[in-house]
């Protein structure tokens, strides 16, 4: 009787392995069933607009027909020179912008490392702290007002610290709006 139990809760067990070895394994590759996937899908592709493109259009504005040639070459080279001074001012912009912003981020990063110092500090104190435990003890008020002149000093680099990234931000803000790339000004 045991035997016949065994038997039956082996087969009972056995059965769904069995099963799932008799499973219908696909017949199409799935290659073939990923090449139609993307062959459904069809995006329509993106356009890329390149400086070619930019400079057609520009030399189309300038050969709208006014009349005859001789009257057009002027309007190219006013526009030219106009362009030519706009651009030496814009260079002139970006200069001064990538100064100032060269000069932000070297503010930035000096505040960063005063703060690290501090914050350096405070771990020194909290250290020893733990170090000699009845130094606490010996003398509390001392050890809490350093503490406190630690933490404080931490607080005003952090603040240092956002203004300056804030102060950055808006140069660099600031020149985006004027039209000068971001990476002109790195």
């Amino acid at each position: 009787m045991p035997r016949m139990k065994f038997l039956l809760i082996a087969v009972i067990l056995l059965l769904p392995l069995f099963a799932f070895g008799q499973a219908q394994v696909p017949t199409e590759p799935l290659g073939d069933v990923a090449r139609r996937h993307r062959a459904a899908k069809k995006t329509r592709p993106t356009r890329v607009i390149t400086t070619d493109d930019v400079s057609q259009k520009k030399s189309d504005d300038v050969a709208v027909s006014t009349g005859s040639v001789s009257q057009q070459e002027p309007a190219i080279q006013n526009r030219d020179t106009r362009s030519g001074d706009a651009a030496s001012e814009l260079e002139k912009q970006t200069k001064a912008y990538r100064k100032q912003v060269a000069d932000q981020i070297a503010r930035v990063n000096e505040l960063e490392r005063e703060l690290a110092v501090a914050q350096r500090e405070v771990a020194v104190q909290a250290t020893s702290y733990y170090m000699d435990a009845g130094g606490r003890l010996r003398d509390p008020k001392a050890w809490t007002e350093r503490r406190e002149a630690l933490d404080k000093q931490v607080a005003e680099k952090q603040q240092q610290v956002n203004e300056a990234r804030q102060k950055l931000d808006d140069l660099r803000d600031e020149a985006r709006k004027m039209g000068i790339a971001a990476s002109a000004l790195e």
